[in-house]
């Protein structure tokens, strides 16, 4: 195809699964086209797996979608299948539910994969965003442990089956829901977290610090 690799005006998409059985593409809205990133190896069939976008209630009343996907002839869901669910939830940042073949290995031994659209992300809108940051900022904790929640109570897995993985922002989500609620993960993966918050925030020396402060809040 003409112009594969050279870059695109507009926006693109990345669906979750490929279109076709071999390729994982970016699909560039403007002008309509296909660029193929890579082979997907191993006999991998799109129709072998299903997605899903299901709906969790906050403690506020607000709906927060869980995007979903699992092999299906290996998922029971009666609560005894292991999950990794993910979530970032800072900097209007959306976490779009794209296919990436190196989540194949975990999908193709039974795990289910989900990703929680908490507040502080972008993706219902700015307001989204505004909700799930400075003092609104405990939303995206509680928003995170609502989907929790909702996906043991619908028996996509138990909380001896759960894992959780969050990096950088998202590795400060993880860090305070496994204070806030504990009980709930099994295991819990936080790629280079933001953690030690109060001490970043009162050093302005430290890149990104001052940025920080229209999320988190000015310490001073």
């Amino acid at each position: 195809m003409s112009g594969v690799g050279e870059p695109w005006p507009g926006g693109k998409s990345e669906p979750i699964l490929p279109s076709g059985k071999n390729k994982e593409v970016h699909f560039f809205l403007f002008p309509a086209m296909f660029e193929c990133l890579c082979w997907v190896l191993g006999g991998f069939d799109a129709l072998d797996y299903v997605t899903e976008r299901q709906w969790a209630t906050a403690s506020d009343g607000t709906q927060i979608p869980i995007s979903i996907v699992y092999r299906k002839n290996l998922v029971k869901l009666d609560g005894s299948d292991p999950l990794l669910l993910y979530g970032y939830g800072s900097y209007e940042i959306c976490i779009d539910p794209d296919f990436k073949a190196s989540r194949l290995s975990l999908l193709d031994r039974g795990f289910v994969y989900a990703i929680a659209h908490i507040r502080g992300g972008g993706e219902m809108g700015r307001q989204w965003y505004e909700n799930g940051k400075l003092l609104k900022k405990k939303n995206t904790f509680t928003d995170f442990i609502a989907c929790t929640e909702y996906l043991m109570e619908k028996k996509y897995c138990s909380k001896d089956k759960l894992c959780i993985e969050g990096r950088s922002a998202g590795g400060l989500l993880i860090g305070a829901v496994l204070n806030m609620r504990p009980e709930l993960f099994k295991a819990a993966v936080a790629g280079v977290p933001f953690v030690d918050v109060l001490t970043t925030m009162l050093d302005p020396t430290i890149p990104l610090t001052t940025a920080e402060w229209e999320v988190l809040s000015f310490p001073f």
